[in-house]
């Protein structure tokens, strides 16, 4: 998770007040220059739509801030939504930390059931935005990740000790919600934050952060089980020749496939400043519960001691 709004307002009145006014004016050139980037439609980021069952799904499957998707783009479309459960599906490297948190109290504030599905990645901020879930499911392979907010400052001594603080108080608020929901402390989930612990998803489980893990279902189907023929390939749909049709679909392909050139390279650039690259690269997770059990039977044999003697 990041803080760019406030550290982007703090870092330009350092800038304003400590660095040349040429290199200043540079500064506030690009990020005006940023700022009016056209963003890609709301649309090709945030999938809103409604199931045969009545529920609504949200697709969440990009960087959350932004450069992706922001709070406000998210809670636009949560409060046209008027059904009794909704269905988030989440695949996202997190991003902004006070996007996140507006993100996961806009869901805890909807009337309706929140069921969250991990499709792939829930990392960093994308990580606390599942602790609003009624039920979160960790689909087969995916994985978490939690670690310590994030920051960038520009300034003295006294400015960095200042960002510190800032960082230390954004982290134990984000660990609290990890323990509100899992259990533990907030001092035990603020050591896995530090140590960025990645879980797979039996793990995400077992820590008391997801509630079930995905398991092969009946619609995965083996190759050659394909309903309305056989391996003679007797049933199947004779393919029409190619023409105009065909070419616009195409089109529509490469433009799709533009899409997701571009959304990989934001989720590679994301996950570029974490320590590991995944679960398989960090170590095995532990428990918090666990540890302040230990915790809590060291110090009664402490209190005992010596007290039958």
């Amino acid at each position: 998770m990041r803080i760019l709004r406030l550290v982007a307002v703090e870092g330009a009145w350092v800038m304003r007040s400590r660095l040349p006014s040429n290199l200043t004016a540079d500064v506030w050139r690009h990020l005006r220059a940023r700022d009016q980037r056209p963003r890609p439609a709301v649309e090709a980021r945030l999938r809103v739509r409604n199931n045969a069952d009545g529920s609504t799904r949200i697709d969440l499957m990009d960087e959350i801030g932004f450069w992706g998707i922001t709070a406000q783009d998210f809670v636009d479309e949560l409060l046209a939504i008027d059904a009794s459960v909704i269905e988030l599906h989440v695949n996202s490297p997190g991003g902004d930390v006070f996007d996140g948190v507006a993100i996961m109290n806009a869901l805890i504030d909807h009337p309706a059931t929140v069921n969250i599905v991990v499709d792939g990645l829930a990392a960093s901020a994308a990580s606390f935005v599942c602790v609003a879930g009624d039920n979160v499911k960790m689909n087969r392979g995916a994985q978490m990740m939690i670690h310590d907010a994030l920051g960038m400052c520009v300034g003295n001594a006294a400015d960095m000790e200042q960002m510190k603080g800032l960082l230390d108080r954004v982290s134990d608020t984000i660990a609290g919600l990890y323990a509100e929901r899992a259990g533990g402390t907030v001092e035990g989930w603020r050591d896995l934050m530090r140590a960025e612990t990645w879980y797979s998803a039996s793990e995400a489980v077992e820590a008391g952060l997801a509630d079930e893990s995905g398991a092969k279902g009946p619609e995965e189907e083996e190759p050659g089980e394909d309903e309305g023929g056989d391996e003679s390939g007797e049933g199947d749909e004779e393919k029409p020749p190619p023409g105009d049709d065909e070419d616009e679909d195409e089109d529509e392909d490469e433009d799709e496939d533009e899409k997701a050139a571009a959304a990989t390279a934001r989720f590679a650039a994301q996950l570029a400043q974490f320590v590991y690259a995944g679960r398989a690269q960090a170590p095995p997770p532990t428990n918090p519960q666990a540890a302040a059990v230990a915790v809590d039977v060291t110090q009664l044999q402490k209190a005992l001691e010596g007290a039958f003697t």
